[in-house]
């Protein structure tokens, strides 16, 4: 599966007080073509974040690999997408945690014409 995604780092959580990850609703939801993940990790670990359609069947794998601690967030490209539901899961060797998301697509009409 090609990698959709990039990945930018934020640095507004502090990570002295977390101690398991921690996976953030996908911002905006519902999205046109693209959409931020984010999540904190406590540790350095080994990650999957894998983007699921509704018969779970994996449509992207935005992470797959270790990562450092702290802040990540990733851009879901879904351009090429069809409207619908997702979900999206971020695993670890230890924890597992799913949210979903919605991709809709956006009409325009040009009414002088």
């Amino acid at each position: 599966m090609e990698n959709l995604s990039t990945e930018t780092e934020i640095k507004d959580r502090n990570a002295n007080q977390l101690h398991s990850f921690v996976l953030e609703q996908n911002y905006p939801n519902p999205f046109n073509s693209s959409t931020a993940i984010a999540f904190y990790l406590p540790n350095e670990n080994k990650v999957n974040l894998k983007i699921f359609n509704t018969i779970g069947q994996v449509v992207a794998t935005l992470a797959e690999g270790e990562l450092q601690a702290g802040n990540h967030i990733f851009q879901w490209e879904a351009g090429n997408i069809p409207s619908g539901i997702y979900y999206y899961v971020l695993s670890t060797g230890s924890q597992t945690e799913t949210k979903n998301q919605q991709k809709k697509i956006k009409f325009y009409f040009d009414l002088n014409n």
